[in-house]
């Protein structure tokens, strides 16, 4: 569970008791491997984006994008 020599805060333990899959004309039809179907990244809402919305800008997204790098970089492991 260590990652770059950091302990996690908090460990999630997960056990499958049973697995059900979609039909799989469902996944066809959603077209989700299709590149004509796909948007473009630029054209959906950055992390920060959302967050403000979701938050009705309680968290300043755009401060929230600026800084994710770093701290994905220091806090991710």
């Amino acid at each position: 569970m260590r990652g770059r020599r950091q302990a996690p805060v908090s460990v999630l333990v997960i056990h499958i008791e049973a697995v059900f899959f979609q039909c799989a004309r469902a996944l066809l039809r959603s077209r989700l491997w299709d590149v004509e179907s796909q948007r473009p990244r630029s054209e959906l809402p950055s992390n920060g984006e959302i967050l403000a919305a979701l938050s009705r800008n309680a968290i300043d997204g755009a401060a929230y994008d600026r800084e994710l790098p770093e701290r994905l970089r220091t806090t991710l492991y």
